[in-house]
């Protein structure tokens, strides 16, 4: 295990904003995990936990700690029966090979989730969804180890306490800080029913007829149209964390005062569209607020602060479209839209990735 000084972060992070770790290193097992969380100790210094880099903004004045990149792998089959398959899956794996692992031996449960980037630890962290999926409908426990103590635990899916964009580990309320996730079991199945509710895939199937719908077309329809809307990021140019915010999940009284105020500024159109989509954004907890239409109808789309923007193919969505964007500018952009739905709207926008180091 080797600890480095100075280390850039920039390139670790899909943003690709962001300065320096004082101290940055690799854990590849969970010896090395405790490890580094004991060097952490030992010198009296923060650390922070980087997964893919997927979900975070870290400030241009960098992380004065320890930074640890957990890359603990392996997918391991623990269970396997006529209807189902069960894995425990290193935190260190990529999120989308798993899930390409599991569309080519023919399991469902995670299909829609497709083309996210990002690790399997942080994707239970974040309760990661998309297209009517939730990667907590096919977790069954998670091991981590407890920072503190640097024991190990195992924690039930019940224990876990999910809901829309959530679960214990990332609420300051609940564990948020006190365990690293260092595996993941899941529990996919051999026989399923595909979710094709979204307009989206009744689209791509109307335009590709001679495609059936099956796990391995699901997988090609997501990346296609994730695509077509924000741009995987593989380079800077294309940097992004995917949706930038989320918003509080509201009743349904809430939901029609929206499309009421829409109808009010004059936008028929989106207000029929959402009313057309409700079903689309009713979750177990309320209703999901169309947040992307409201950014779109204030004007935001294309909007450029310095060396970033909004995308103008997706309003929810922050681009580091030169390559050379700043952490303070994504913010600033970002406080921007969010004052403004909160002003026009009184829909309170959530910044979805973890602020990583000084933003004052």
């Amino acid at each position: 295990m080797k600890i480095l000084e100075n280390h850039n972060l920039r390139p670790l992070t899909s943003m690709y904003v962001g300065g320096n770790a004082r101290y940055f290193v690799e854990a590849s097992s969970i010896l090395e995990l405790k490890k580094a969380i004991s060097f952490a100790k030992e010198k009296n210094i923060n650390h922070f936990i980087l997964g893919g880099g997927s979900n975070i903004i870290i400030s241009d004045s960098g992380f004065d700690g320890l930074v640890i990149k957990i890359l603990i792998p392996s997918i391991e089959l623990v269970c396997d029966d006529e209807n189902s398959s069960t894995f425990e899956v290193g935190a260190g794996e990529s999120w989308d090979g798993f899930v390409k692992f599991c569309i080519d031996r023919g399991l469902y449960g995670i299909e829609n989730l497709s083309h996210i980037p990002g690790s399997v630890g942080a994707s239970v962290v974040q309760n990661i969804g998309a297209y009517g999926q939730e990667v907590s409908s096919c977790i069954v426990s998670v091991k981590v180890v407890d920072i503190e103590s640097l024991k190990e635990k195992v924690l039930s899916k019940s224990d876990l306490n999910f809901s829309y964009r959530k679960s214990c580990l990332n609420d300051i309320n609940q564990h948020k800080g006190k365990y690293v996730v260092t595996s993941v079991t899941f529990c996919l199945h051999k026989f399923g029913e595909l979710n094709l509710k979204y307009g989206d895939f009744t689209k791509y199937f109307t335009n590709h007829p001679q495609k059936e719908p099956t796990l391995k077309s699901i997988r090609e329809a997501v990346i296609s149209i994730r695509d077509s809307k924000f741009p995987f990021p593989k380079s800077p140019v294309d940097g992004t964390v995917g949706s930038f915010w989320n918003a509080e999940v509201i009743d349904e009284k809430k939901y029609e005062e929206i499309i009421k105020k829409l109808e009010q500024k004059g936008f028929l159109d989106k207000a029929n569209d959402i009313k057309n989509k409700k079903a689309s954004f009713t979750v177990a907890q309320g209703m999901k607020v169309p947040y992307g239409v409201l950014i779109e109808v204030l004007g935001f789309k294309g909007v450029v602060n310095g060396g970033v923007k909004i995308l103008e193919s997706h309003a929810g969505v922050i681009n580091n479209f030169t390559g050379s964007g700043t952490a303070k500018e994504v913010i600033d952009l970002s406080n921007k839209v969010r004052e403004s739905i909160k002003n026009e709207f009184g829909v309170k926008l959530n910044v979805e990735p973890e602020l990583v180091g000084d933003f004052k």
